[in-house]
């Protein structure tokens, strides 16, 4: 943070945080679509057995990589900003968070590049690796909140109206979904 005024690093930051926002709210892509379509006769179906049943699973699949490519955003999204970051990159550090919340290890940062963000030979090996995305947005979205809390903490609410309420919205609707999707994963049996 630098010497600007309080209202402006307002008006500055608030936008940063809403498209924070909007990529976190990725996390949870796959689990919509599978509570969407869940009931559907057709999403159970073998694909080639109906045009829908390979539109249906397309989507899933979609909505899953989805996930998996925001987990890893956020996590880069949580790792300071180094020398070899580029400069549009948007990082916490950026608001001023110095601690890092990082998340991944190292293989499932190398899972998620190797299945999902390229397309590598390791891909036909694995074509049915399962997941569990549960487990990974949870660590996404405990980190999210350490996060959003720290901003409620360091932006005040007189100075920084936008900014400390966009924290706290996100965070609770965060939550919300995020406390959704265990019990419904629970209830429904969810994979």
């Amino acid at each position: 943070m630098n010497n600007e005024s309080a209202d402006d690093l307002d008006k500055r930051v608030a936008p940063h945080l809403e498209y924070f926002a909007d990529r976190s709210n990725l996390l949870f892509a796959y689990h919509f679509s599978v509570a969407e379509f869940k009931g559907d006769k057709d999403f159970s179906k073998d694909v080639s057995e109906s045009n829908r049943a390979w539109a249906l699973k397309t989507i899933q699949n979609a909505c899953l990589h989805s996930s998996l490519m925001a987990v890893r955003d956020l996590d880069d999204f949580f790792t300071p900003r180094t020398k070899d970051a580029q400069p549009d990159d948007l990082r916490a550090s950026d608001f001023g968070m110095q601690t890092p919340l990082s998340f991944l290890t190292k293989d499932e940062r190398k899972w998620i590049n190797k299945l999902i963000a390229h397309t590598t030979q390791h891909g036909v090996v694995k074509m049915k690796f399962q997941w569990d995305v549960l487990e990974l947005i949870s660590k996404a979205v405990a980190q999210c909140t350490a996060f959003l809390e720290w901003i409620k903490n360091n932006y005040s609410s007189s100075d920084h109206f936008n900014t400390w309420t966009a924290a706290l919205g996100i965070q609770a609707k965060t939550k919300a979904i995020f406390g959704w999707i265990q019990i419904e994963s629970k209830l429904k049996n969810w994979t």
